[in-house]
């Protein structure tokens, strides 16, 4: 696995140079400084001449960068929230909260770890065909029309972009889970999957409860912005989409080159 790490400003060191270490364990690490705001042509033309697997971009304060890769790219990309301010507060709703059609999934803040830690659990699954997306709903999803909205929503475009959809209340092992949190139980942090703040119309338009959103981010894994899970279904389709194709593409050449011989007898 190549792997790319972009983080806007050499003051984030003490955030990036453990996070390379931890992603050297799942692969290839290149490694770039390039600021979304001030060197954006740099990063455009970086991007687009990459050929690589998955893209990490760190920021703090605005924490523009991540969206802006994943406007430029079309490559998995994740999103680390640098402690700068209110202790990642900031940084981790400007890159959660990114709007439809730009999935960014993100760790939470000084919980970088956790990003290289889905990407080893990540490849395991690269052995496979492309899983089933699984739907992880809290135990009132019957019962709340604006869980049930976001519930068909997502599983909507989930099927138009070709998956295998399934749904349950506890996640499934072989399958890329989509997480719905409402509570601290339903966080499921050593799955693989995107957690899903889940609040309704009222509860969303407080400002407080983006504070429910961080600490539930601390207890682990990655997640998408609140009420959005078509992005974790945009997330996975990059994922997998972009893993399968580079498969095949690899196969092919070895096949016609001969290369993978002993592969295939």
């Amino acid at each position: 696995m190549k792997i790319f790490v972009v983080f806007g400003s050499n003051s984030d060191e003490g955030t990036y140079a453990p996070l390379i270490e931890e992603l050297k364990k799942a692969g290839e690490v290149e490694f770039a400084v390039i600021s979304a705001h001030r060197n954006l042509e740099e990063l455009q033309a970086k991007l687009k001449s990459w050929n690589g697997d998955v893209i990490v971009a760190g920021a703090g304060l605005a924490a523009a960068l991540p969206g802006v890769c994943a406007s430029i790219s079309d490559k998995p990309v994740f999103g680390v929230s640098v402690m700068a301010h209110f202790g990642g507060l900031d940084a981790l709703a400007s890159i959660a909260q990114m709007p439809f059609g730009m999935p960014v999934l993100t760790s939470g803040a000084g919980q970088e770890k956790n990003i290289a830690a889905f990407l080893l659990r990540y490849q395991e699954f690269l052995q496979k065909e492309q899983p089933r997306l699984h739907f992880v709903l809290p135990p009132f999803a019957a019962e709340e029309d604006y869980a049930k909205a976001e519930f068909a929503r997502a599983g909507t475009l989930a099927e138009e972009k070709g998956w295998h959809v399934t749904e349950g209340s506890k996640y499934a092992g072989d399958a890329f889970n989509i997480i719905y949190v409402t509570e601290d139980a339903d966080i499921l942090p050593d799955v693989l999957g995107a957690h899903v703040p889940l609040f309704s119309k009222e509860a969303i338009q407080k400002p407080e409860n983006y504070l429910k959103i961080y600490n539930w981010a601390q207890k682990g894994g990655l997640w998408v912005g609140a009420n959005n899970s078509r992005n974790a279904v945009l997330a996975a389709e990059r994922l997998f989409k972009n893993a399968t194709e580079e498969n095949r593409e690899r196969e092919n050449h070895d096949t016609i080159t001969g290369d993978s011989v002993s592969r295939i007898g």
